[in-house]
């Protein structure tokens, strides 16, 4: 694979393996320079999204037992019980730039809970001696199988195009997503954020990055796609574009379900480029592009600080 999609494979077999705990994935151009929580984050996302005394607010029924032939469907369940801005539940959260494309230094997968690990891990601990490699091989293969069975369920908890308004069509057109496998499909899990993202990435790592004789390319291949979206302005194999993990985020944010996608504004807000004299530090640095060259200083005039 590309080593930009690389992140998203790891991070949906760490979600799918460990229950319970919640997961960031940095670049690594980004650091956060001041204490806080992932609630912290759960509650200033969840409260930006639906404020305090609105109308708004995470949907209270599953969106696909409207359909009968969910309704007996044991794969189909409602995961946000007793959730609130100070109670976490299943969900994904990218703190951007507020650019045309978005640019996420930071993301934040809340709360997923599949398998029962403290069992597996109480097995190894009461092994005498080291672990031969070959038992954990056979471990991963075991648990290879129910994640994959994951993403199986995933893509099977979908409605077909005859099932969705015309609204629903529209956004996914609008989210270029409208000819892919997870069209119809409903984000259940915080896992299926993941999933949804990695399958983007395995696309594009076999038909827009196939593994080179030398150096990975900075930039997709063209003649990959079809003549229509060669000449697409901005070209979609051009860096930080749809080709890349990055460029796939803004189709992610608009995928329905009752497993939300928050978005944290950065620019001097949550996360900053620089650190500015006299203001107050930002949460989060994130040093794209050029501001690289001046991370190092800037971290350095905060650090007596701590």
């Amino acid at each position: 694979m590309h080593p930009t999609w690389a992140g998203t494979f790891v991070l949906a077999a760490l979600v799918a393996v460990f229950p319970g705990l919640n997961f960031v994935l940095l670049d690594s151009d980004c650091l956060p320079v001041t204490l806080f929580e992932v609630a912290d984050l759960w509650t200033e996302a969840f409260l930006a999204r639906f404020p305090a005394h609105s109308d708004g607010g995470l949907p209270k029924v599953h969106p696909l037992l409207a359909l009968q032939r969910f309704r007996t469907d044991p794969q189909v369940e409602y995961t946000q019980h007793r959730v609130c801005s100070t109670r976490l539940g299943q969900g994904a959260l990218v703190v951007t730039e507020p650019h045309s494309e978005l640019n996420a230094g930071l993301i934040v997968i809340f709360h997923p809970s599949l398998f029962d690990w403290k069992a597996w891990t109480l097995r190894f601990r009461g092994s005498p001696g080291t672990i031969p490699d070959v038992e954990f091989g056979e471990e991963a293969s075991k648990l290879a199988v129910p994640f994959w069975g994951k993403m199986g369920e995933f893509l099977m908890r979908s409605r077909i195009s005859s099932e969705l308004s015309d609204e629903e069509k529209a956004l996914w057109i609008q989210s270029g997503l409208a000819v892919s496998p997870l069209m119809g499909t409903c984000l259940q899990y915080s896992l299926d954020f993941c999933l949804a993202w990695a399958l983007i990435g395995e696309w594009t790592s076999r038909v827009l990055f196939p593994v080179p004789k030398g150096q990975w390319p900075r930039h997709g291949h063209a003649g990959a796609l079809l003549q229509n979206y060669q000449c697409r302005t901005p070209r979609i194999v051009a860096w930080a574009r749809a080709a890349f993990e990055q460029g796939a985020l803004p189709s992610l944010l608009m995928m329905p379900g009752i497993a939300p996608v928050f978005s944290l504004p950065g620019d001097r807000m949550f996360q900053a480029t620089e650190v500015v004299p006299g203001f107050q530090r930002p949460a989060i640095m994130h040093a794209y592009g050029g501001a690289k060259t001046g991370m190092e200083r800037a971290l350095a005039t905060i650090a007596p600080e701590g």
